[in-house]
């Protein structure tokens, strides 16, 4: 493998025959490690090898290790005394055929969600050679604070952006968080299943690019690849990683496979992210996410989980006509709302009817009474004042008694019916619970304001006709007394007590 300039460079410094090469860059570390027989190590390398590791950042730190033959390895490090590292190495190598082993190392530390990056090519190749697994741990170590991390390039430009992970050689101090992490991972836990959920806090939009930088494809595609990798796993039902990627889905098709990762085509495979989207954005989850389901069922290759071109388009238009099917029976529920909400306007008319056709019935019945009195008793005698004689008044009495007793019995019963009409109209928004949310069934009934109105009318209309019955009462039985004395030739005072004697001297009689 051809070397880069930099490890060409920093090679010859220390050796002009280098073999058994290893160039690695993490998120970890950085580490170029080298052997060789011929030691170039001198004096006036000094300058030159702290001038080349000035590009380490103050936050990470460097060592550089010489390991000559068996002895003890001679390290180097930020801030030491170069002149004794090259006096100690130069004592220790004596002779030409020694193997000399020298390795020098970055270690990363990460501050303020901000790591280093230092060769852009090594890291690249690094993650792409990883499993998705190991990869996902690597980067959550990093990940777990904040959910951003920013990777700091100290060398080369380069510009990768995603919504919580960039990659630039730009001071970036601040993401701006993903607000709905939580709630799609609490979505997602309701309607899949997968053991990297319950150990990462990822979603598909943590590796969807906003920036792509076509310098790195490898890492542009590392990310397309993490982003579809985890759109599957918020759609399928069940998903476990080991050896192999094993699946279950539940749609018009149920498939249950296990399939290598590396057979899975990620390169047509954008429309998971669309579908996961789509599914994840707005409306109920549980009924975009059955039918996105349904669908990838019928356009999904089993074997290697590619997906038909149209399988989205096909989502949304079986999604339409669903909305279309729900609007109607929507609208049907709304109509029987309505026709229910007409029933007990009705009812409430009703109830204030009966209550008013009790009290005209029974004045009626009363006035029917008296009229038959008094025109009996014109009929008869020329004059009606004589007609009111005990027997008369106290049937009267009776009958007034009998006239009271009926609103007494009326106000109760349009209380038991204004009681029903409450539980009637409190069962209407039970039964529809399960088809409308609650805050649509308090739009549909107007936010209980008819119902309300509806019970301070009955309340009205009663309160109206009871003080209305009590004075026809009072009217009545004022005049059937004042006529009763007038036919007695007493005061109305005496009245009382005549009536209350005779009605003694006639239950005594009677003994």
């Amino acid at each position: 493998m051809m070397k880069s300039k930099f490890e060409q460079k920093i090679i010859e410094f220390f050796a002009s025959d280098a073999v058994n090469v290893t160039f690695i860059e993490n998120l970890e570390i950085v580490e170029l490690s080298f052997t060789c027989q011929n030691l170039s190590l001198n004096e006036s390398s000094i300058d030159s090898i702290r001038n080349l590791l000035e590009m380490v950042n103050q936050r990470d730190y460097y060592e550089i290790s010489v390991k000559i033959d068996s002895n003890d390895p001679l390290k180097f490090r930020a801030n030491e005394d170069y002149l004794s590292f090259y006096k100690d190495c130069d004592s220790q190598y004596q002779l030409k055929d020694d193997i000399i082993r020298i390795t020098i190392s970055i270690y990363k530390k990460i501050q303020v969600n901000t790591i280093s990056l230092y060769f852009t090519t090594q890291f690249s190749k690094y993650t792409t050679d990883q499993t998705f697994s190991s990869l996902l741990y690597s980067i959550n170590k990093y990940f777990t604070q904040n959910k951003c991390l920013i990777i700091e390039s100290q060398i080369e430009e380069i510009n990768i952006q995603t919504r919580s992970i960039i990659i630039t050689n730009n001071k970036i101090n601040k993401i701006e968080l993903i607000k709905h992490r939580s709630e799609r991972i609490e979505k997602t836990q309701n309607i899949s299943s997968c053991e990297l959920m319950s150990e990462y806090d990822f979603i598909p939009d943590d590796f969807c690019l906003i920036v792509e930088d076509a310098k790195y494809p490898k890492l542009n595609d590392l990310f397309n690849k993490m982003k579809q990798f985890y759109s599957i796993i918020f759609l399928f039902d069940f998903i476990k990683i080991n050896s192999n990627f094993q699946y279950k889905l539940n749609g018009y098709k149920t498939i249950n496979k296990s399939i290598n990762i590396s057979d899975i085509d990620f390169e047509t495979n954008n429309i998971f992210y669309q579908i996961y989207e789509w599914s994840y954005n707005d409306g109920n989850i549980f009924d975009k996410i059955g039918l996105a389901r349904n669908i990838i069922s019928l356009n999904l290759n089993p074997e290697n989980l590619k997906l038909t071109e149209t399988t989205f388009d096909s989502i949304k238009s079986s999604f339409k006509i669903y909305q279309k099917e729900n609007i109607k029976q929507y609208i049907e529920i709304r109509n029987k709302i309505s026709d229910q909400l007409i029933t007990l306007q009705n009812n409430a008319d009703k109830i204030v009817d009966s209550y008013i056709n009790d009290y005209k019935k029974s004045l009626l019945t009363i006035v029917s009474f008296f009229i038959s009195v008094i025109v009996i008793r014109v009929v008869s005698k020329g004059d009606f004042t004589g007609g009111f004689t005990l027997e008369v008044t106290l049937l009267s009495l009776c009958f007034l008694t009998i006239f009271l007793l009926l609103m007494i019995y009326s106000r109760w019963e349009i209380k038991m019916q204004v009681e029903r009409y409450k539980e009637f109209y409190e069962n209407l928004k039970i039964r529809h619970g399960d088809l409308l949310h609650e805050s649509d069934i308090k739009r549909i009934l107007n936010n209980d304001t008819d119902f309300n109105k509806n019970i301070n009318f009955i309340g009205k209309r009663e309160k109206f006709y009871t003080i209305l019955w009590i004075s026809s009462f009072a009217l009545l039985l004022f005049i059937v007394l004042l006529l009763f004395s007038i036919n007695n030739g007493c005061s109305f005072c005496c009245l009382i007590k005549t009536i209350f004697l005779k009605i003694i001297s006639c239950f005594t009689r009677n003994i």
